[in-house]
């Protein structure tokens, strides 16, 4: 079984099936640990989180754009923040999928907060405390979906506490810096972008191999994705 990492999806079905079929993926064998963020920025969010339940053996772990999309869900609450961030595309897309909406709220709810798996890889969303244990984080609400800390504290020369072989973390695009996957030191940046005009990006994480979508704005043409 080989086992890949991948976040940040935001809606690019196309762009999610374009990383599977370059990895030849086999959704019943292999193992998928995605870092959050199926909603909001591209229309095919419905079909983003369908293909994403056909993966026997996943692992997602919530990101920002997931409390809110399942806030949503579960209660029509539309905060005005998540609508321009890319939340009124979401709904769109479900005005026509609304048979799919208890389904899909309740898969989001199977998700985690983070994971770590037998040879200590840490993969979360955003962050945490980073001089604890993960579990102890201090403040989980903001530090696993939101925090920006941890990503830049990578780019810094101080070394960070190596509690964890490695970790992977999504939810501040580096296209800016680098269209590929960035390691610093034990941090691995997984967000390319494919939310804004960037990439999705998939690593299998023992070869550390990527496999990597085409510029989502190519793959997207009539549409304004989150810039819009």
């Amino acid at each position: 079984m080989r086992t890949f990492v991948l976040g940040d999806l935001h809606g690019a079905y196309r762009a999610l099936r374009q990383c599977f079929e370059k990895a030849d993926f086999d959704n019943q064998a292999d193992e998928l640990i995605f870092l959050g963020d199926v909603s909001d920025g591209w229309s095919q969010v419905p079909e983003c989180v369908e293909e994403l339940r056909n993966v026997k053996n996943l692992h997602y772990i919530k990101g920002n754009h997931d409390i809110w999309f399942m806030e949503w869900l579960d209660k029509g609450y539309r905060p005005e923040i998540w609508m321009i961030q890319g939340g009124l595309i979401t709904v769109q897309a479900y005005r026509d999928r609304g048979d799919l909406a208890a389904e899909h709220l309740a898969f989001l709810k199977m998700g985690k907060p983070f994971y770590i798996d037998s040879c200590k890889r840490l993969f979360v969303h955003a962050g945490f405390t980073y001089d604890k244990p993960i579990e102890f984080t201090d403040d989980p609400a903001l530090d696993y979906y939101w925090d920006r800390d941890l990503y830049k504290r990578s780019f810094q020369q101080e070394i960070l506490p190596e509690r964890y072989k490695e970790i992977y973390i999504g939810h501040t695009p580096s296209h800016g810096i680098c269209q590929y996957p960035i390691k610093n030191h034990n941090v691995w940046l997984m967000d390319q972008g494919a939310g804004w005009n960037g990439y999705l990006s998939m690593m299998d994480i023992n070869t550390k191999e990527v496999f990597q979508s085409e510029n989502v704005i190519i793959l997207y043409p009539d549409e304004p994705g989150r810039s819009g």
